[in-house]
Formats: structure tokens, sequence, C-alpha cells
């Protein structure tokens, strides 16, 4: 299972894909991030839990650099199995992010982090943190004092095909097929990183064609 799972990060980790996704469902298809201003940004974070310090790790994530400057750190968390609390792991990556620049001196920059929905069915986790703490039974007047944090879920086996028109890289194959069963709108796309792509169809789809495919 790990090593599915790593395999299915292998396409996100080109900043041209990574851009891609971003622009495609965060910004409308419009072409607000380009893969060659992106950076890798640290995908480790740590935190105290029972007893002893702990690390943690995000799937992929980049920063969006003007000159040697951090503009917006972007993380993307691909999910085959969402959480209630999924929106706690969010919390977690964005509080270990904004943490690292509490002593720094440059200008601080914003995280944004989106989830990857790679599952079949359609998950009813809250999708606020205030809906997860209203569950407990928590007094009104307490939670209002929370402050509020929301997930933003894209669920890939379920793209509308106005959204999935908007991907120009290879992650344009993934979602076509997951969602039509062909690459058929694809026919004129030039494939760039066949093996990842390859890869990232089998451990979808378990469907060992697309490597054997590569292979040749």
């Amino acid at each position: 299972m790990a090593e599915k799972d790593i395999t299915e990060k292998v396409l996100m980790s080109y900043a041209d894909v990574f851009a891609d996704c971003v622009n495609a469902l965060v910004y409308d298809g419009k072409q607000r991030l380009r893969g060659e201003e992106l950076l890798a940004a640290p995908t480790e974070s740590f935190y105290y839990g029972k007893g002893k310090m702990r690390n943690q790790f995000c799937d992929k994530s980049f920063y969006r650099m003007e000159g040697r400057q951090k503009k917006v750190q972007y993380i993307i968390e691909n999910e085959t199995q969402l959480s209630r609390r999924q929106i706690l792991r969010k919390a977690s990556y964005q509080g270990g992010a904004y943490r690292e620049q509490l002593e720094q001196k440059e200008p601080v920059y914003p995280i944004i982090c989106i989830v990857l929905d790679w599952t079949y069915k359609r998950s009813r986790i809250p999708r606020r943190l205030h809906r997860l703490i209203e569950w407990t039974g928590v007094y009104q007047e307490e939670a209002v004092l929370v402050d509020d944090m929301n997930l933003t879920v894209y669920r890939m086996r379920n793209l509308p095909g106005e959204m999935r028109k908007r991907f120009t890289s290879d992650m344009g194959f993934v979602v076509d097929y997951l969602n039509e069963g062909s690459f058929e709108h694809r026919k004129d796309q030039k494939i760039v990183h066949m093996e990842a792509l390859c890869e990232m169809m089998e451990a979808l789809t378990e469907d060992s064609r697309f490597t054997e495919a590569a292979e040749e």
C-alpha cells in the first residue's frame, strides 16, 4: 500500500503538472502558476505527541517564487481514503508551515492547501472545522470563539467536463480516463512524463497495461 501511495505522487512531483493542477482546479483554468517559477518546498513538519517529538509528511508542496523571495506555498494532498478528521490534517500542515515563518525576517507568505480525492464514493466528512467541533457537543458560545477553517476537496473521479478541459499537462490524461474511460479528447496532446503517467494510471486503475505500454 505504501508503494502504491508513493507511485500516485510521482507525477505530481513535476512542477509543470503541479502548476497545472492548481491552475485548473483553484484558478478556473487561468494560468496563474508556471512550472518555472515553482521551487520544491519541504514536505516534513514536526509536532509533539504521545510524549515525544513526531514528524508528519504532506504529499507535495511547492513555493511560488519571485526571484529569491517566497510569495506563496501550495500544498496538495492526494487521498484514497478520506478521514473524518481530515480538516485537522490540513490544520497541522498549515500550522507547521506557518510556524517555520515565526522567527524569520522575510515577509510572511500564505499557505494554500487543497485535497485531491481519488476515491469512488462521495465522502460526507466535515468540510469546516466548526462542523467537526459541533459534533462533539460543545456550547455555541464556545464554538464561535474558535477560528474556522474550510477544507477544499476535489473529487478527481467525478470532475465536470468543463473542468477537465482546463488541464493542459499529463494530468489531463488521468482525469479524462478516470471520468470517461478513454483518452479520446487528448489524442492530439503530447505526453511529457510517460513513465510517471503510466505508473500513476496503473496505481489508480490496477491495470498493468499502462506500464507495459510505457516499457514498449
